[in-house]
Parts: C-alpha cells; sequence; structure tokens
C-alpha cells in the first residue's frame, strides 16, 4: 500500500513506515512524541499503528495551526506545537491520555460532539462557543471557534481531527465595546436621568458586569444614584479606577462595581486568532 513519505509529503511505494519517520520534524511535540512510553499506552507503538493514524499525526505536527487528534474510543489525545496554549497546565500530560480524563470540566459539552463524529456522523462545527475550562489556575471563560472531522480507518472513523481557533480576546473585546457603545448613546436633561439612564445600559451586559452602582457627586460626598444587575455588598466609596465622568459643571459620575466576591469564571486574555479540545 503507497503511503506518504512524511519527509516529503508525497506518496512513496517504496519507504516504509517507521515510529521515526512519524516524528522526523522540527518542535516540541514531535520530540515528545517520538520519545513518548507508547508501548505502555492504548495505542502501542507507533510502527504499529494503522497507516491512516500515521498519516494523520505526521500532518498534524506538520501544522502552525491548532490541531488536536483523538483516536480510537478512549479518545487518546495527540496534539501539536500550536495546541499546546489551549492546554495551559493540562500540557505535556495531556499527550496520550483521554480527552475526558483532561477535559471533565467540559466533557458534557464536547464528549457528545465526538462520539457522534467517531460513531459515522457529519463534521461540526461551532462558532466562538463558551467553554469554562480548568488550566490551572482556576476557572476560566473561554471562547473557540472549531470543526471535529472524521479520520476515516477502512469503513468506519478511526478518530476525530479538532482544528480550532481560540477567539476569547475577539469575543471579549466586542462585548466590552458594546458597552461603550451603549453608554456612550445615553442622553439625559439631568444627572439623576442621565445616572438611570447608565445603570439601564449597563444592565444589559450581565455577562461582562454582573452588578454595580452608578454614584454622583456635586461637590460633595458621592452618593448612590443608581445601582444594576447584582451589585454585592454596599460599597462605602466608589472606586477611583473607575471613575469619574464628568456630567457637567459640578457633576461627577462615577461607576461602582458590585464588592462582593466574584463567582464568574475568570477571563485571562489568552492568544487570540491561532490558539478548545
Amino acid at each position: 500500500m503507497p503511503v506518504v513519505d512524511p519527509r516529503t509529503g508525497v506518496y512513496d511505494d517504496a519507504t516504509p513506515w517507521s515510529g521515526d519517520a512519524i516524528f522526523a520534524c522540527a518542535g516540541e511535540m514531535a520530540e515528545r512524541m517520538a520519545s513518548h512510553p507508547w508501548d505502555r499506552n492504548v495505542l502501542g507503538p507507533p510502527a504499529q499503528w494503522p497507516p491512516v493514524l500515521r498519516t494523520t499525526v505526521s500532518m498534524v505536527l506538520r501544522s502552525k495551526y491548532p490541531m488536536t487528534l483523538t483516536w480510537g474510543e478512549q479518545f487518546v489525545m495527540l496534539y501539536n506545537d500550536a495546541y499546546v496554549p489551549v492546554l495551559g497546565e493540562k500540557h505535556p500530560d495531556a499527550l496520550g491520555s483521554p480527552l475526558a480524563e483532561q477535559f471533565p470540566e467540559i466533557w458534557d459539552a464536547i464528549g457528545p460532539m465526538q462520539r457522534a463524529v467517531l460513531q459515522g456522523g457529519e463534521a461540526t462545527w461551532d462558532e466562538n462557543l463558551p467553554l469554562v475550562l480548568e488550566r490551572g489556575d482556576g476557572p476560566e471563560e473561554c471562547f473557540f471557534t472549531f470543526s471535529y472531522s472524521p479520520v476515516p480507518d477502512g469503513d468506519q472513523p478511526g478518530g476525530v481531527l479538532a482544528v480550532l481557533s481560540m477567539t476569547t480576546s475577539e469575543v471579549l473585546g466586542a462585548r466590552r465595546l458594546a458597552i461603550l457603545n451603549d453608554v456612550g448613546a445615553v442622553s439625559a436633561s439631568d444627572p439623576k436621568t442621565a445616572a438611570a439612564a447608565i445603570a439601564a445600559a449597563l444592565d444589559r451586559h450581565p455577562s461582562e458586569l454582573p452588578g454595580g452602582r452608578v454614584w454622583l457627586s456635586e461637590d460633595a460626598a458621592p452618593v448612590v444614584a443608581a445601582a444594576f444587575g447584582e451589585p454585592g455588598p454596599a460599597l462605602e466609596a466608589p472606586t477611583p479606577a473607575v471613575g469619574p465622568t464628568i456630567l457637567g459643571a459640578g457633576r461627577t459620575a462615577w461607576l461602582g462595581l458590585g464588592g462582593g466576591p466574584s463567582t464568574q469564571p475568570r477571563r485571562r486574555q489568552s492568544p487570540s486568532g491561532r490558539s478548545a479540545g
């Protein structure tokens, strides 16, 4: 059977596959896969892998786009260098381990999709899918655009190829721009009406601002003029970092966010664009 020579990327009837040939490219994951104890893994030694698995792994390793291949009923993970940032502290232990063990926090979301594709279903497509990951520093809200595609092995899929982008920065940037646009569109004839309108505008964005207060000051101590969402415990004074905004002569407004512990997932500005399981 002709196979793809991983060094040339062309079909070659004469060149046999070997474990070394599969990983004969530059990069951290090629080195890690070459030295991984596959003989103690459910996949077995690379020289004994099915031809389609060897070909797909070789292709994944040479891609600059984030990819992960999950193989077999256990969805054993094989991924490239570009996928490493997605894993956080799950790397390098994720290599050769079942996907469900590495991503239990999102398995209810991605598990059914992986199983459907492996069982002969069509490829999937999700755009800006929100997933709360545990990558080492507590829950983290992330967004991904990705596709799961079947990797044929004979008459049935043998694995699932995920090609993805982390879109967290883009999604959060669009959300925050929408907040600024809504607040900037507020028009009122007096400070109290303006404060109420600002609070109403902010209340339309609970995913970014779960709650807070709008304070007003007229040459005196600031007082709460309006509230939105779930402000949490009372704040004695507005936070300087989020104000002030001048509403008119002698009139200043501050925005104070809720003072209680946040129950929202943390947002880390991860590399955008070329960087879910």
